[in-house]
């Protein structure tokens, strides 16, 4: 399996993400950084962390302090030797 790293960006207006895979220049046409040199596996589990509440508007600001909450709790599994990982290993 590849393992292709890429960008997280949101664009707050539109309210969507985008996954860039470095083909587009950082931070335009309303999109900003959120994360950078992911796998698309891990900006999904990012992506679920933020959305677990629902229909709500984020905010570049809370989708930056998501980063460091969900890097907590995967550091947090880990050292009860906890990982998470794909179903059926798709």
């Amino acid at each position: 399996m590849e393992n292709k790293k890429y960008r997280l960006e949101f664009n707050e207006q539109q309210q969507a993400f985008h996954l860039d895979n470095g083909r587009n220049e950082e931070n335009t046409y309303g999109w900003e950084t959120i994360k950078e040199n992911h796998s698309d596996f891990e900006d999904m589990i990012f992506i679920s962390y933020v959305n677990r509440q629902g229909e709500k508007k984020h905010t570049t600001k809370q989708l930056r302090q998501s980063v460091i909450e969900i890097k907590n709790f995967i550091e947090n599994l880990a050292n009860y030797n906890l990982e998470i990982t794909r179903k059926n290993g798709k």
